[in-house]
């Protein structure tokens, strides 16, 4: 099954303001939300809160991503309770939420940042057609972020128990090249309280150190190149690395054409369900130049996809992809 894919597009010159909408209104589409949980200006800074029930029957079952939106990024954190009154988090400070500063994007994590207000700007949706609650986010100007907001029937599994922690799951992928072969990283980026799954491990006072991480890495897929050299430190730098199974005819001289399926069923996570399987992950050694958003084509008309991530490295690609035909 293909996913449904929307572009939404943020022409110039655009505000604080309009790139909060974009995200809106995607969020909307993609049934994230019906609405902004709380919505307001402080200072420059335009904060909206996107409220998620992962498990309403649970203690920390509720998380409420704080996005923060100018004219140069977009910045976002997590609090286990908001006051739509006040318009600050709620609970005990360093547990639930680490600041109530508003007009500030100091205390929040970088999803992406030197965004330009003068050059156009799209946020690309792609929803699952097997589980509609997972999206996939394409964030693109000069730079690009893919990200995913894990929520409804596609959410934390009982690895997390919510009535200890809670689970506040976006995840980003991005891509990484290595002389000889390619990798394609899922982390969690969203500043995690002490009482989530990712939690501190220490006090540490109030301070930042041993209260979040920008970004916590969570499985590493790699394509192992396809060049003439015996060294792959490269690609065993990480001890989660996945390499995906290949098979290639000038090494393996037995076989009629290169062996490099579409993999479906991708576990990105150990604390979230398996990939619908209109996501993959390919292997790819045609061309090292694959760039995000661009169409590969398995069969035509029957099996096409778009690139979400593009890993190139000097001797092979891995491509994260969605599946848009078939």
């Amino acid at each position: 099954m293909a996913v449904t894919k929307q572009v939404y597009t943020l022409s110039p010159t655009w505000t604080a303001s309009g790139l909060a909408s974009l995200f809106r209104s995607a969020f909307i589409d993609a049934g994230l939300m019906t609405e902004w949980y709380d919505d307001f200006l402080s200072g420059s800074v335009e904060n909206r809160i996107l409220e998620v029930v992962n498990d309403g029957t649970k203690t920390y079952g509720t998380v409420y991503y704080w996005f923060m939106f100018t004219t140069t990024e977009v910045r976002v954190h997590t609090a286990l309770g908001w006051d739509t009154t006040t318009n600050v988090p709620t609970g005990t400070i360093y547990q639930d939420y680490f600041s109530t500063t508003t007009n500030s994007t100091a205390n929040h994590d970088i999803v992406l940042s030197s965004l330009v207000s003068t050059t156009s700007l799209t946020l690309t949706r792609y929803t699952s057609a097997i589980n509609t609650s997972c999206t996939w986010f394409y964030l693109r100007q000069s730079y690009f972020l893919v990200f995913l907001i894990p929520f409804g029937a596609y959410t934390a599994t009982s690895f997390v128990d919510q009535n200890i922690t809670a689970f506040n799951g976006l995840t980003k992928c991005i891509n990484g090249g290595a002389s000889i072969g390619a990798q394609i990283q899922f982390g969690h980026n969203a500043g995690h309280t002490r009482r989530t799954y990712l939690g501190a491990t220490s006090l540490r006072g109030g301070t930042f150190s041993g209260y979040y991480d920008e970004y916590v890495g969570l499985t590493i897929y790699s394509a192992i190149g396809n060049g003439n050299s015996n060294s792959d430190s490269n690609l065993q730098s990480s001890v989660s690395n996945v390499r995906l199974p290949t098979a290639l005819t000038n090494t393996h001289t037995g076989l009629a054409s290169d062996y490099t399926p579409v993999f479906t069923s991708i576990q990105y996570s150990p604390y979230a369900p398996v990939l619908p399987a209109d996501f993959a992950l390919c292997s790819y050694y045609a061309s090292t130049t694959v760039a995000g958003q661009d169409t590969f084509i398995v069969t035509a008309g029957v099996e096409e996809y778009e690139v979400l991530i593009a890993a190139n490295g000097g001797a092979g690609s891995i491509l994260f992809l969605a599946r848009t035909v078939g």
